[in-house]
């Protein structure tokens, strides 16, 4: 699995990506902020997007050797289980051919009680139409198309609760900053008349707690007495009739 050459650095420095980002971490801002924990985890994207965390420890995964960052492979991540309080993955799975398996790997790093959040740019948006039909190859992917539908399934199938689903940016993809702030009114508009045509989603979940089953013990109120006399059989006396 590799990412774009851009992916960590050209692309999300200038036009669209910067504006893109910029959305990207108001958004994350709200999301991140309120959770708590010692360790967070992002994988790709930029430093930025979680500094508002107040989580202490964060550690930066990406596939290619990048000044800040830790590489690892996706399919084997470098973590002791049940370990990471927050693992944040920010257009990941558009360069990851199965899903399933780096899905697998960081749930069984999240703790029980742990939160996985996800940022993916969206197929069916303007971002994606573009990259189809244009064949952009500075936009963030890979060739893989995965819906937020598809992701929310294997999520349920490893067994982390689906907290949030929804999608942002309904802004097309362009480089002119006047035109971007010009259309402005469409992100008023998206989420009533085209709610699932954002250029990126978001996904949050949380993997689930394992509920501790007590063992029953049996309280005894009153201590049996077992003596001579409870021990003793009953002998039933039967009156015959002469």
């Amino acid at each position: 699995m590799s990412f774009h050459p851009c992916y960590l650095s050209s692309w999300l420095k200038k036009e669209p990506g910067a504006l893109l980002m910029e959305m990207e971490r108001e958004q994350l801002q709200k999301l991140i902020t309120p959770m708590h924990g010692n360790y967070l985890i992002q994988i790709g994207g930029l430093p930025e997007l979680v500094a508002s965390s107040r989580i202490r420890f964060k550690w930066f995964f990406n596939t290619q050797a990048k000044s800040g960052s830790i590489q690892v492979a996706l399919d084997e991540l470098p973590l002791i289980p049940e370990s990471v309080d927050v693992i944040l993955m920010v257009h990941v799975l558009e360069f990851v051919a199965n899903p399933a398996v780096l899905l697998r790997e960081v749930y069984q790093a999240l703790a029980p009680g742990g939160q996985l959040v996800i940022i993916s740019l969206n197929p069916w948006s303007l971002w994606g139409l573009k990259h189809a039909f244009t064949q952009d190859h500075e936009l963030p992917w890979n060739g893989h198309y995965w819906t937020a539908w598809q992701v929310k399934h294997w999520m349920r199938e490893l067994g982390l609760r689906v907290v949030m689903s929804d999608t942002f940016c309904f802004r097309p993809p362009m480089r002119s900053l006047r035109w971007w702030q010009r259309l402005l009114w469409l992100e008023a508009l998206g989420p009533f008349c085209f709610p699932a045509c954002g250029g990126f989603n978001i996904l949050a979940a949380q993997k689930r707690k394992r509920t501790k089953i007590p063992i029953l013990q049996v309280a005894w109120s009153k201590k049996m007495n077992l003596n001579k006399s409870s021990l003793e059989p009953s002998v039933r006396i039967i009156n015959k009739e002469p």
